[in-house]
């Protein structure tokens, strides 16, 4: 059986390119928000939202809001409605739809990914004052009872400085 050599050289490129990508987290906003919260593997029903909640903060933070998530490679659409219910620093709510592009009109995943996993992260409000202490709703509003193949979906808040 033949060895696979590599040269000592790119054994050390590869070990720091592994570090840095290990460290990169950690190197991250430390002000950053996030919750994700994984789905049942029998699917997510239309009727059932997604409370996303966030460390108990100081209230009122202004910033940009995304969603995440992650699907495998057997989800059947390009994209996903979601319905997302923010709460306002002013009080009240705003509850918005929006259609998440998951993949380019080939049929390539959009986002991060390998295997038969993949993550997308979108950008839902770039300027937005939010109560952090209040929970926020996310709902599938797609055109069937249970979707089935997303895993995982969350929100990040990166408040502004």
């Amino acid at each position: 059986m033949n060895a696979i050599r590599i040269a000592p050289q790119k054994c050390v490129a590869i070990l720091v390119l592994l570090s840095l990508l290990v460290l990169m987290p950690c190197c991250s906003e430390t002000s950053r928000f996030s919750n994700f919260e994984s789905l049942p593997p029998e699917g997510w029903a239309y009727d059932d939202t997604v409370t996303v909640t966030f460390p108990k903060t100081d209230s009122i933070s202004h910033g940009t809001l995304c969603v995440a998530l992650r699907h495998n490679n057997d989800y059947r659409y390009s994209n996903l409605w979601i319905e997302v219910t923010v709460p306002l620093a002013v009080g009240g709510q705003i509850c918005d739809t929006v259609n998440i592009v998951m993949a380019d009109p080939y049929g390539k995943w959009r986002g991060s990914g390998f295997g038969a996993t993949y993550q997308l992260v979108d950008t839902l409000y770039n300027d937005i004052a939010v109560d952090l202490r209040r929970p926020f709703g996310v709902r599938h509003i797609m055109r069937v009872d249970t979707l089935t193949d997303i895993d995982l979906i969350g929100l990040t808040f990166n408040p502004f400085d």
